[in-house]
Order: structure tokens, then sequence, then C-alpha cells
């Protein structure tokens, strides 16, 4: 990494990724929808760790402390294929020389587990 770093600028370094169904456990949107429920507050971080474009901005703003483009394209199973595209994209227009591109969904809880099920979208070991 530090010899890309060394050869490029900072603002030529893109990071698109993103996370469709975002954090859903206690620390992220799951403890944000059920605090009142639950008697608790909500705490400063639930939001924050909800967003689906935290995996994006993270990796750019805290481990590669970027000021490059960034993006987060969502959308079910092809979040991934997106931000490949957006980052093939960017790459060809030259706008940025390297790009860093994911995906991330975590964490998975059973409960989302059943709801794929339920819609038949898993496949199972007799499926």
């Amino acid at each position: 990494w530090k010899t890309i770093v060394d050869n490029v600028q900072p603002d030529e370094i893109a990071v698109f990724s993103g996370s469709i169904m975002s954090q859903l456990d206690d620390n992220g949107f799951g403890g944000l929808m059920q605090s009142r429920l639950k008697g608790h507050r909500v705490s400063a971080k639930q939001l924050p760790l909800g967003f689906n474009s935290m995996p994006t901005d993270f990796i750019n703003a805290y481990v590669l402390g970027s000021v490059g483009m960034t993006g987060s394209i969502t959308g079910a199973c092809a979040t991934f294929l997106y931000n490949l595209q957006k980052g093939i994209d960017v790459i060809t227009s030259g706008q940025a020389r390297v790009v860093i591109v994911g995906n991330s969904e975590a964490p998975i809880l059973p409960e989302c587990i059943e709801g794929y099920s339920a819609m038949g979208a898993l496949a199972t070991e007799e499926g």
C-alpha cells in the first residue's frame, strides 16, 4: 500500500462500497429502532453504525485518511457489482487512479436469515 500511496496523489484514490442491509444488531439500526420499545435511550453510535455507507466512510476516513472520491451504491444482491462498475467508471474517466471496492453485510442476524428463508432466497441442503 505504501508503494501505491507514494505514487498517486491523495485525491486520486477512490472508495466505493456499501451495505444494503446496514448494521442491524443492537449497536446499529436494530438497537436504534428497538430502544424505546425496550425502555432504553438511543445511543450516539447507533445511527451512524446503521448507515449503509458506513463501510465506505470508515475505510475512506479512518483507514486511508483519503481525500478522494467516495460513494455507496446499494441494491439487493448486486451492491458489490454496482460499486465495482462505479470504480471502473472513475478509473476509465480519469477521475481516479486507484479504487478500493467492497461490500459488507455484517451482522446478518437470525431474523434476517428467517426473512430470506421465507422469501425462498436462500439455498438449502434439500434445495
